[in-house]
């Protein structure tokens, strides 16, 4: 009997799957919470961003900006690029 290997398997569906549940998960468990989800939308081929979502997008990008500043920050003048572990 020829059993198929791993790699033979086409696994995209699966994972595709696996990631919206996880996805879902986390909007569920934010809403819970009361936490705003405020990462930036995109537009994909053929589907642009309504004019909302690009409204939405010029919101959030004042936030992520001061947020990405003090992460550049740190990496720049504290040396927070590399991750070390003691141990």
């Amino acid at each position: 009997m020829i059993r198929p290997s791993l790699d033979s398997i086409d696994q995209t569906p699966l994972l595709t799957i696996t990631l919206r549940i996880k996805a879902n998960y986390i909007k569920n468990a934010y809403k819970e919470k009361g936490i705003r989800n405020r990462v930036l939308e995109r537009a994909y081929r053929n589907k642009p961003l309504t004019e909302a979502r690009k409204r939405l997008n010029r919101m959030n990008s004042g936030v992520r900006c001061t947020v990405e500043r003090v992460f550049g920050i740190l990496k720049l003048h504290y040396g927070m690029a590399k991750a070390s572990y003691l141990g």
